[in-house]
């Protein structure tokens, strides 16, 4: 059997397709030679003295960053100069001072048949009061602002410029490009055809801070060395000299943005590309437009230009390699479009080259799909391609994403292509996100891609690494479990739909006197009595828990309610589990029959009494009852024996008139303990007192009395060996401590003489 794909006819005129493909390419492609084939040239030399350029930046990280300029208003032409300056050469600094004109306008007022009016003249500007002040005044004003503004405006040119090209590239970054182009070649071939273009080009991106509005020049990471699409064609020029030097930027080891790789790189070149050589000149500036010297000069730039189709070239050469050869064989996607091949034809191809739609009989999808989406898919098991067309907002994107999460569980491998970055993204950020870690726009480098596809290499080697067969076969095993389970579940729903809607139309004939036909007819007719059968609850019961003679009991027993039955709704049954035993409920009732017994055997006065307080009195005593323990708490830190007699006598009802009449004194009792806490007096202990004699209790309180008196009536104390006799039999009072807290005197006893 032959197989289709082998066919050399067919793999002929695929092989044509592609020939010619390429050849429009090769036709629509012209080498451009010359910058000012470009859109945009922005000249690194012109940029701003503020603008730092970051000449050693690395890829992905910021060759320039210009911040938004502010914006400073022209000086007001005062209102003296009015109709003496140009308003718009005031506004434009870059056009230098505006002049003052020869004759301007001076209104003076005059009085005209009795009315006054204001007159406008022309006049010279000598005759003019104050104006020639007035100019003199303003124009160092406008200076100083013309000289501001002339370097915000470089500035707010370069801003302006970058976001909009920023603006253009978010919607047509397939269609142009914004790089960074150094190594500007001018030479002029043997055949007169004049060159005057970079040689090195690095992709750039734009990027926007949209709170501050700055603006960052960003170096992607790959250069390209573009000698061979200049001048590939031109007598005097070997490719194969620079050979060498392409495969170096290729693979990144020299000629990256503005380092000095890139310097070296350029160096190289001058002196292999061409028989004779060329100069090497490493200003920024580019040189004259009729410079054609043969020369290359630095002369940074950033270019704006539409992208270039040698990459598409290239594609074409790789597929027609591929479609030669005897293992050539034509694929699919180029074979339908040379010859007609139906349905059947396209999967027996496919199954001949060992692919399939890779879908399973109930593929997997993460998103909801609606039946329109799931027909998509179902079209896809028969042919090798569906067309979905519809505007935004209808799910296209969304179908797509289900489709290929579909295909990655079924273990296949899928490529999504789109002409512009933006739908890939979009595609991206509707996957689950453990999907979406693993893909990246492959070609999209200057978004960012290069950084995803490191990131999504990462992702896969970490996996890579944690990957435990046994632990992933369980996980897969748990999840198939979980899907059957789903597939139940929906198998289980689908059937009990099923049912439902076949009793929406079995007739269930005459169910009750005026109730008949389907369940919707008869839940109809009870609808129309709602306001009479509203107590009714909703949904039925298949099997009736009472009979009919028990409703008419219920119904009797309702109608002759009483309040305490009427109580009883609100009461339920306890869980049996929840119940005491049989056993403690024996020992429960013996242990209350106990109490009831001891509490009458103790039976007395005071328990008669306590026997007939009501709920009230008894939480009156309670509350009493703690007034009185907070009390004796109180008082059992009372250390004083005066309290423990007060307290046993107001319990007994003693001395009732002593206590209240010391209760009436406590005002004054506690102004005199103030006022001896004022005063200072000390605490003093007396020695033990002699049964008789002068150190008897009646002789030491004699000698106070004497003591007092001596010291009111201004007598002092005599101490020590030198203190004068008296003719009078001396006293004496002993003292053996004083409480104050002070070092006592030196001497216990103090002598005195009276002549009383």
């Amino acid at each position: 059997m032959t197989v289709r794909s082998r066919d050399p006819r067919l793999i002929d005129k695929t092989a044509r397709l592609i020939e010619f493909l390429r050849e429009l390419a090769s036709v629509k492609r012209q080498p451009v030679r010359d910058l000012a084939s470009y859109d945009e040239v922005h000249w690194l030399n012109d940029l701003p003295a503020d603008v730092k350029v970051h000449t050693a930046a690395e890829p992905d990280s910021v060759l320039l960053e210009i911040e938004p300029p502010p914006v400073l208003p022209a000086p007001a032409i005062p209102d003296l100069l009015d109709g003496w300056v140009d308003v718009e050469q005031a506004s434009r600094p870059r056009l230098g001072v505006p002049p003052l004109r020869e004759e301007g306008p001076v209104a003076h007022t005059e009085i005209l048949h009795g009315e006054r009016r204001i007159i406008t003249k022309l006049v010279a500007a000598e005759d003019a009061p104050g104006v020639l002040a007035a100019y003199d005044a303003w124009v160092p004003v406008w200076r100083a602002w013309a000289e501001q503004e002339r370097v915000l405006a470089d500035r707010r040119h370069w801003h302006t410029r970058l976001r909009t090209h920023a603006d253009t590239l978010s919607q047509h970054d397939d269609e142009f490009e914004l790089v960074l182009a150094t190594g500007l070649l001018t030479w002029k071939s043997p055949e007169g055809v004049k060159v005057g273009n970079h040689l090195l080009v690095t992709p750039v991106e734009i990027r926007r801070d949209e709170e501050s509005q700055r603006v960052e020049i960003v170096l992607k990471s790959r250069t390209v060395l573009q000698d061979r699409s200049i001048l590939d064609d031109l007598a005097g020029f070997d490719p194969r000299r620079t050979d060498h030097l392409r495969n170096r930027v290729r693979e990144g080891d020299a000629g990256f943005g503005l380092g000095e790789t890139a310097v070296r790189l350029l160096q190289l070149w001058c002196e292999r590309a061409f028989e004779h050589g060329a100069a090497y000149d490493g200003t920024w500036h580019p040189p004259a437009q009729d410079d054609l010297t043969t020369q290359v000069r630095l002369a940074p730039a950033l270019v704006f230009r539409k992208r270039d189709r040698a990459s598409l070239i290239s594609y074409y050469d790789q597929m027609l390699e591929a479609l030669s050869g005897p293992d050539a064989r034509a694929p699919l996607g180029l074979a339908q479009l040379v010859t007609s091949l139906e349905p059947d034809e396209r999967m027996t191809f496919m199954r001949e080259q060992g692919t399939g739609t890779g879908l399973g009989s109930d593929p997997l999808f993460p998103l909801p799909a609606n039946p329109e989406q799931r027909q998509i898919i179902q079209r896809l098991r028969a042919d090798n391609g569906v067309v979905v067309q519809g505007p935004p907002g209808t799910g296209k994107t969304h179908t797509i994403a289900n489709l290929v999460a579909s295909l990655l569980a079924e273990g296949q491998r899928v490529l999504v292509t789109s002409q512009k970055g933006q739908a890939l993204r979009v595609l991206r950020d509707k996957l689950p996100a453990d999907i979406a870690h693993l893909c990246v726009s492959a070609t999209d480098q200057a978004r960012g891609g290069s950084l995803e596809l490191e990131g999504s290499v990462k992702t896969l080697s970490l996996r890579h690494a944690d990957y435990v067969p046994e632990t992933q076969a369980k996980r897969v095993e748990d999840s198939q479990g979980r899907l059957d389970a789903a597939r139940r579940t929906v198998a289980l729903l689908t059937e009990e739909i099923r049912s439902i809607r076949e009793a929406e139309t079995f007739d269930h004939g005459t169910v009750s006197p005026g109730y008949s036909g389907t369940l919707a007819q008869i839940v109809a007719k009870i609808k129309e009595r709602e306001d009479v059968l509203g107590w009714m609850p909703r949904g039925g019961v298949a099997d009736q828990p009472i009979t009919a003679g028990e409703a008419q009991e219920l119904l009797a027993l309702l109608a002759s309610g009483t309040p305490r039955r009427e109580a009883r709704v609100d009461q339920r049954l306890p869980d049996p589990g929840a119940l005491p035993s049989a056993e403690r409920v024996r020992g429960l009732i013996a242990a209350e029959s106990a109490a009831h017994q001891a509490a009458h055997s103790a039976r007395d006065g005071l328990s008669e009494l306590l026997s007939a307080c009501d709920d009230r009195l008894f939480a009156l005593l309670e509350e009493r009852k703690d007034t009185a323990e907070a009390a004796l708490h109180e008082l059992r830190g009372r250390a004083d024996a005066w309290v423990e007699q007060a307290v046993l006598d107001g319990l007994h009802n003693r001395r009732v008139a002593l206590w209240e009449q010391l209760e009436s004194h406590r005002d004054r009792a506690s102004a005199l303990a103030q006022a001896v806490t004022a005063i200072g007096f000390r605490r003093i202990t007396l020695p033990a007192f002699e049964t008789a004699g002068p150190r008897s209790l009646n002789g030491q309180w004699t000698a106070a009395v004497r003591l007092r008196d001596h010291l009111a009536g201004g007598g002092k104390l005599k101490r020590g060996l030198l203190a004068s006799r008296c003719r009078n039999k001396p006293s004496r009072f002993c003292v053996t401590r004083w409480s104050t807290g002070s070092a006592p005197p030196r001497w216990n006893c103090s002598t005195w003489s009276s002549r009383n």
